[in-house]
Protein backbone atom coordinates (compact mmCIF):
# COMPACT_ATOMS: atom_id res chain seq x y z
CA UNK A 1 0.00 0.00 0.00
CA UNK A 2 2.86 2.22 0.82
CA UNK A 3 4.62 1.88 -2.46
CA UNK A 4 1.62 3.47 -4.27
CA UNK A 5 2.05 6.51 -2.37
CA UNK A 6 5.38 6.91 -2.98
CA UNK A 7 6.02 9.14 -6.57
CA UNK A 8 8.35 7.02 -8.68
CA UNK A 9 9.64 9.91 -10.65
CA UNK A 10 12.60 12.08 -8.23
CA UNK A 11 11.05 15.73 -8.09
CA UNK A 12 13.41 18.31 -7.44
CA UNK A 13 16.65 17.03 -6.75
CA UNK A 14 18.06 17.02 -10.43
CA UNK A 15 20.66 19.44 -9.84
CA UNK A 16 22.29 16.72 -6.51
CA UNK A 17 20.96 13.99 -8.90
CA UNK A 18 23.79 15.41 -11.85
CA UNK A 19 26.54 16.28 -9.47
CA UNK A 20 26.28 12.54 -8.28
CA UNK A 21 25.68 10.95 -11.34
CA UNK A 22 29.07 12.87 -12.19
CA UNK A 23 30.86 11.50 -9.72
CA UNK A 24 28.97 7.99 -10.43
CA UNK A 25 30.93 7.78 -13.75
CA UNK A 26 34.13 8.67 -12.62
CA UNK A 27 34.51 5.78 -10.42
CA UNK A 28 32.89 3.64 -13.26
CA UNK A 29 35.83 4.29 -15.06
CA UNK A 30 38.05 3.69 -12.34
CA UNK A 31 38.64 7.33 -10.60
CA UNK A 32 38.43 7.31 -6.55
CA UNK A 33 35.29 8.24 -5.61
CA UNK A 34 33.66 8.74 -2.14
CA UNK A 35 30.67 10.17 -1.60
CA UNK A 36 28.59 11.26 1.62
CA UNK A 37 25.02 12.13 1.54
CA UNK A 38 24.11 14.72 4.51
CA UNK A 39 21.09 16.90 5.92
CA UNK A 40 17.96 16.65 8.21
CA UNK A 41 15.56 14.37 8.67
CA UNK A 42 13.15 14.21 5.87
CA UNK A 43 14.93 16.38 3.15
CA UNK A 44 15.36 12.97 0.33
CA UNK A 45 18.85 11.84 0.88
CA UNK A 46 17.21 8.26 1.14
CA UNK A 47 15.12 8.48 -2.17
CA UNK A 48 18.16 9.99 -3.78
CA UNK A 49 20.37 7.65 -3.05
CA UNK A 50 18.06 4.97 -4.19
CA UNK A 51 17.73 6.45 -7.82
CA UNK A 52 21.76 6.57 -7.85
CA UNK A 53 21.73 3.09 -6.82
CA UNK A 54 19.32 2.01 -9.42
CA UNK A 55 21.39 3.87 -11.94
CA UNK A 56 24.72 2.46 -10.80
CA UNK A 57 23.10 -0.82 -10.75
CA UNK A 58 21.90 -0.55 -14.69
CA UNK A 59 25.50 0.10 -15.20
CA UNK A 60 27.14 -3.24 -13.49
CA UNK A 61 28.39 -1.87 -10.44
CA UNK A 62 28.23 -3.47 -6.96
CA UNK A 63 26.08 -1.43 -4.60
CA UNK A 64 26.92 -1.64 -0.90
CA UNK A 65 24.00 -0.15 1.78
CA UNK A 66 24.44 1.52 5.08
CA UNK A 67 21.93 3.78 7.01
CA UNK A 68 22.38 5.86 10.54
CA UNK A 69 20.11 4.23 13.64
CA UNK A 70 16.84 6.53 14.66
CA UNK A 71 17.92 5.03 18.07
CA UNK A 72 18.55 7.56 20.90
CA UNK A 73 22.08 5.71 21.15
CA UNK A 74 24.56 6.98 18.53
CA UNK A 75 26.73 4.66 16.63
CA UNK A 76 29.08 7.00 14.24
CA UNK A 77 30.14 4.12 12.50
CA UNK A 78 27.10 2.17 11.63
CA UNK A 79 26.60 2.73 8.13
CA UNK A 80 30.17 1.68 7.20
CA UNK A 81 29.77 -1.61 9.52
CA UNK A 82 26.04 -2.33 7.87
CA UNK A 83 26.82 -1.92 4.47
CA UNK A 84 28.91 -4.90 4.05
CA UNK A 85 27.54 -7.13 6.42
CA UNK A 86 23.98 -6.64 4.18
CA UNK A 87 26.62 -7.79 1.35
CA UNK A 88 27.25 -10.96 3.75
CA UNK A 89 23.73 -11.74 4.09
CA UNK A 90 22.31 -10.85 0.58
CA UNK A 91 20.15 -7.82 1.45
CA UNK A 92 20.16 -5.45 -1.41
CA UNK A 93 19.08 -1.87 -0.77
Amino acid sequence: MLQLALSPVLVGRQDELSQLEDELLSANRGDGRFVLLAGEAGMGKTRLAKELSHRARRLGCNVLWGSCSEAELALPYLPFVSAPYYVFIGRKA
